[in-house]
């Protein structure tokens, strides 16, 4: 009988306290990050679209800091993690950043895919969330070697 009506009072504790925390959660938003990526230049930048800039959740462009990377199995599967920083437009500002880890995999040189998911942020991507796909090509230079990607991210990202 005791355990009923624990089971029974942590049911209603939980439909208690569960609209609460999820009312406070902004609803999914669609968003695309479209970058040339230099590896180890200092200025590269990424441009936004979609509802979630629309909605003034995400900034429409900023900086990307390069951050470590790893590679497995041969070099055709890539982890690297960045941080994307926003421009100062409108609210948004270099206070305001937020880290990508993406999972991306070389299926058919110089093409690949995979997917992404935002660790966290700072200023008004604090309580950021976000996932998606990512597609992109490996840019070369006259000599032939590899100098940088474009990418686009596309998925969606909420805030709590």
């Amino acid at each position: 009988m005791l355990r009923r009506y624990t089971i029974g009072l942590a049911g209603v504790l939980l439909l208690t306290v569960l609209p609460m925390t999820t009312a406070t959660a902004t609803p999914p938003a669609d968003v695309t990050f479209d970058f040339e990526f230099f590896f180890g230049a200092e200025d590269n930048t990424f441009e936004a679209w979609g509802s979630a800039v629309d909605d003034g959740l995400m900034c429409p462009s900023g900086a990307i800091q390069e951050g470590p990377f790893r590679q497995s199995h041969f070099g055709k599967n890539v982890t690297p993690f960045d941080t994307f920083i926003c421009d100062e437009v409108g609210a948004f500002g270099p206070e305001d950043s937020f880290d990508f880890k993406a999972q991306i995999h070389i299926h058919d040189f110089p093409y690949f895919s995979g997917s992404w998911v935002i660790l966290g942020g700072t200023g008004a991507f604090e309580d950021i969330h976000g996932t998606g796909s990512a597609d992109g090509i490996f840019l070369f230079d006259d000599e032939g070697n590899i100098v940088a990607v474009d990418e686009t991210r596309s998925g969606s990202m909420h805030l709590n």
